[in-house]
């Protein structure tokens, strides 16, 4: 294991306080928002601490048919057959290899200046609700070395008990949309917060927390998106009142509020433009981007609050690549782009700075457990082909 909680004080050393970040009008600045304004480019480390089976070597299910599996049903499928801490032990030799050090050397090279780390509720916390005494190994080991290279860290809450964004994959449990109905799960989430804030309360590397990724309200529950980030972000504050809590529109900004109706301060709100239909048109594209700039720029100058790209993919249209990150710099707007790496080979998605690899996923219900991870040594970087492309145009709108 990496780092236990007693090495708290000396993952917290390196940097000085006026490198704190904070939201000022619709800004961001760093000496706690007194400061320099920061302009701040990033990317996603998807697939690391939650797993999509169509972008990452999550495994397969051969019950039935050769079908990809959810980070939950994997995670469940490996614990029946070799237990709780067996499975834990697994992903980790699994994370190790997926992200590493000379990975985070990449991103650096890029010339950006942050990552989203997208984590899943069961990787901090037992299916008893439970924190696990390791759970946060993984966070504090990116936070580390991301400070090293002069990074930051923003903390993303992919999946939440029960799932939470209307059965997407995404939200690690296909198929379930509970938090908005079930009162242990919202608690468990809020504990998730409380222990995330208490443990990276005045860490200046921690950008800020992202309380749910991609929400969406399930129908048969009273409770709102509003509803559930007020409550999440009152307990964050109760504990950290000087990170920066992220909130995202989604599906769009009709489902938040301006934040002055809810008291809410030092928040970013943030969108994930995807033109999924017609990728391969540029034209259709074009349109798309051009809209989705005007839109962030809208609700920005409307609730003076800082919006932020987190999620966007334009395909292998790079002149439009360009175009928006060098518009969302030009405007003070931040950007990550998804994803840092994606095993899928199709030429015209450029899911990722690593993209393709064809290595034999593991079958998760008759490989030994050696075996499993013997395949996912396979998924180290090196194994994928790098988008020189996409590597390019990202490093030259860093540079901007």
């Amino acid at each position: 294991m990496l780092f236990s909680a007693c090495s708290k004080d000396k993952l917290f050393a390196a940097w000085p306080k006026s490198s704190f970040l904070k939201v000022d009008g619709k800004l961001i600045r760093n000496n706690y928002g007194k400061g320099d304004v920061v302009s701040l480019k990033g990317i996603n480390l998807g697939g690391w601490l939650l797993r999509e089976g169509w972008m990452d070597p999550i495994g397969f299910d051969y019950t039935n048919t050769e079908q990809t599996v959810d980070d939950y049903t994997s995670r469940k499928i490996m614990t029946e057959r070799f237990g709780e801490a067996a499975t834990d032990e697994m992903l980790d030799r699994y994370q190790k290899v997926y992200i590493d050090a000379s990975d985070l050397d990449v991103i650096k090279s890029l010339g950006l200046n942050f990552v989203r780390v997208p984590f899943y509720w069961k990787e901090v916390m037992n299916t008893q609700g439970k924190i696990k005494q390791h759970g946060f190994d993984q966070i504090d080991w990116v936070i580390k070395e991301s400070k090293k290279r002069g990074m930051y860290v923003i903390i993303d809450l992919h999946g939440a008990p029960g799932g939470h964004s209307d059965g997407f994959l995404t939200g690690g449990q296909t198929g379930s949309n509970q938090l908005w109905t079930n009162s242990t799960f919202q608690q468990w989430t809020q504990t998730i917060w409380e222990t995330i804030a208490t443990r990276y309360k005045g860490e200046p590397a921690v950008l800020g927390y992202d309380l749910l990724n991609e929400p969406v309200a399930s129908k048969e529950g009273r409770l709102t998106i509003v509803d559930m980030y007020d409550r999440l972000y009152k307990a964050v504050r109760a504990i950290d009142a000087g990170h920066i809590i992220f909130m995202g529109a989604f599906y769009s900004f009709d489902f938040l509020c301006n934040p002055t109706d809810k008291g809410w301060t030092n928040v970013i709100y943030q969108t994930h433009p995807y033109g999924a239909d017609k990728r391969d048109n540029e034209e259709v594209q074009k349109q798309f981007m051009t809209g989705q700039l005007e839109y962030l720029k809208q609700y920005r100058d409307k609730w003076n609050v800082p919006v932020y790209a987190g999620e966007f993919n334009l395909w292998n249209h790079y002149n439009l690549w360009e175009t928006w990150m060098n518009t969302l710099t030009t405007e003070n707007i931040m950007w990550s782009s998804w994803t840092y790496k994606n095993a899928d080979c199709s030429l015209i998605n450029s899911w990722g700075i690593y993209f393709c690899n064809d290595s034999a996923k593991p079958d998760i219900r008759r490989d030994t457990k050696e075996e499993i991870i013997k395949k996912w040594q396979l998924f180290k970087s090196s194994y994928y082909k790098k988008n020189e492309a996409l590597y390019n145009v990202i490093k030259k709108c860093a540079a901007k």
